[in-house]
């Protein structure tokens, strides 16, 4: 199942290739949303978009 917080790079840790060790990216602070940002973030998280099959499975590639 997607989950519609994928999309929202700020809520994840993005692994950095650096020779032959990963190492995560510290989480930057999460931004807060008010008024019109907050309803319509709101609106999307309860909505997402439905994506392609082929679409998922390039995203689980990266």
């Amino acid at each position: 199942m997607h989950h519609p917080y994928k999309n929202y790079y700020y809520l994840c840790n993005v692994l950095i290739k650096k020779g032959d060790s990963d190492m995560a990216r510290p989480i930057r602070e999460t931004p807060i949303l008010f008024g019109e940002d907050a309803r319509r973030f709101e609106e999307q998280m309860k909505h997402p978009r439905k994506i392609s099959k082929e679409e998922r499975e390039r995203r689980k590639k990266i």
